[in-house]
């Protein structure tokens, strides 16, 4: 199968997860905020941890080789009997 098989794929699951993770942290700001009225360090972290993971996974993919991408593809117990 060619590698481009599963971008679409994997960029519908990524977007789909992203939306609940924004939905969840966005819910969870709005009841702290205006329900409970007590926003604490903890929720600031989830927003920062939140906006940090997002960066991370929507910069550009420039460093993944022919090599590192046949390494993601193969069953887990391969990656790491293959490992070097």
């Amino acid at each position: 199968m060619p590698s481009d098989y599963w971008t679409v794929p994997m960029i519908a699951v990524s977007t789909v997860f992203l939306v609940i993770c924004w939905l969840t942290v966005f819910l969870r700001l709005y009841v702290r905020s205006f329900i409970v009225k007590s926003v604490g360090w903890d929720d600031w972290v989830i927003v920062l941890a939140t906006v940090r993971t997002i960066m991370i996974e929507c910069r550009p993919k420039t460093d993944i080789t022919p090599r590192s991408s046949s390494l993601a593809s193969r069953p887990v117990y391969t990656r790491l009997l293959t490992w070097n």
